[in-house]
């Protein structure tokens, strides 16, 4: 990768991707072996900031588990349908919020499930047990706008 860079635009770097399109970036990160959708998503949201919905083991996991795409849906139909469906005011936070979840409760969505009715019956969190304080701050940095 590095000497494709040097070769192909005399430096190792990456910062001519800041004037291209998401569909251009995808393209130019694709053609190395090894990038895959999640590497070349990543590299959308979180260098250039663009609206991108990273599908990691943590967010295809809870993902199935929460029924947002149908069971058996591998990690490459997650990515392509969430980043259709989820807005892009919430990609980043949402992505974030999951892969903190799935690292602090291994994937285990029973109380991100309790959460995630409490959020779409009342639009706000309630609840006094520690797993609900944890989850409650942690969408509340995420998501003040329902609060």
């Amino acid at each position: 990768m590095l000497q494709t860079l040097k070769d192909d635009r005399g430096e190792i770097s990456l910062e001519h991707m800041h004037g291209l399109g998401d569909e251009e970036v995808k393209a130019a990160l694709g053609k190395f072996k090894g990038v895959g959708p999640k590497t070349i998503a990543c590299v959308l949201m979180f260098t250039l900031a663009r609206a991108e919905f990273p599908v990691d083991a943590h967010v295809w996991k809870i993902a199935l588990a929460l029924g947002w795409v149908p069971s058996g849906t591998d990690r490459e139909d997650t990515y392509s349908h969430l980043n259709k469906v989820i807005p892009d005011e919430l990609k980043f936070d949402l992505h974030v919020l999951l892969v903190e979840h799935g690292k602090d409760y291994k994937n285990e969505i029973k109380v991100l499930r309790e959460i995630m009715k409490k959020l779409s019956n009342d639009k706000c969190i309630s609840g006094d047990d520690k797993d609900t304080k944890k989850m409650k701050k942690k969408y509340v940095q995420s998501f003040p706008e329902l609060h």
